[in-house]
């Protein structure tokens, strides 16, 4: 299947009308005429690297349809290592296909193999720590943000807060993240400049050969051996698959 140009397409309108994307449908998509739906939905584990017939089809709706995607299989809340070669092929796929919103399951899925059923989290502060760790990588490895969506379920287990507010903790995490990940450094930068300040003042050294020559050769040697830590444990992280 050739590679797909990306279409010009406008932001959906707020009563946007879509459809499932199936096989048995694929001629009647193809022939409906202009109007009928806004946009289509597939399971993209359904239709990755499917080709022939199908395929075509596929190539054929995403160009005239903007094309969203619910997934099925990366159990966000598992306790299983992600894997990360399928979070690398549905990537692909979204890029492919032009796709604009991908949604998972706040659940998981996976042990030693697929379960094929969306189990419930329990809803404590330790699962939203590893859910929200295990969204922020897979979000890292796609390079893109995810949507994500609660599950039905009959039976929670051993809850310590309710189900709105595990969402929203799960939710809210990546943004305390991001905002502490640029605060940190501000604050650090700020008190390693006055500190040198004082250093230089007592050190009887000029201040501004402190701040531009001496403070500069001891963190080009920090920076250097916190790349390389960081590098070294990233390499860890994303290739424990258990493969």
């Amino acid at each position: 299947m050739a590679g797909i140009a990306p279409s010009a397409r406008l932001p959906l309108p707020a009563a946007a009308a879509g459809l499932g994307l199936r096989r048995a449908l694929l001629d009647d998509l193809r022939g409906a005429p202009a109007g009928d739906f806004d946009f289509l939905e597939c399971a993209p584990e359904n239709w990755i690297e499917v080709g022939g017939r199908p395929g075509d089809a596929l190539a054929e709706l995403s160009a005239r349809y903007p094309l969203t995607c619910h997934g099925l299989s990366l159990s966000l809340g598992g306790s299983a290592p992600l894997d990360v070669d399928l979070l690398r092929r549905i990537g692909r796929f979204l890029d492919l296909h032009n796709v604009p919103l991908y949604s998972e399951h706040l659940s998981y899925c996976s042990d030693a193999g697929h379960l094929y059923d969306l189990l419930p989290l329990p809803f404590t502060e330790e699962a939203v720590r590893h859910t929200a760790a295990r969204i922020a990588m897979v979000q890292d490895i796609m390079g893109r943000r995810i949507a994500v969506e609660n599950v039905s379920y009959y039976v929670s287990p051993a809850p310590q807060m309710d189900e709105a507010s595990f969402v929203g903790a799960v939710l809210a995490a990546p943004l305390a993240w991001a905002l502490l990940g640029f605060v940190v450094p501000v604050v650090y930068l700020l008190f390693v400049v006055l500190g040198s300040i004082a250093v230089a003042r007592r050190s009887g050294l000029p201040t501004l050969l402190w701040l531009l020559v001496v403070l500069p050769c001891i963190h080009v040697g920090w920076g250097l051996g916190f790349i390389i830590g960081f590098l070294t444990r990233t390499s860890e992280l994303t290739t424990h698959t258990g493969r």
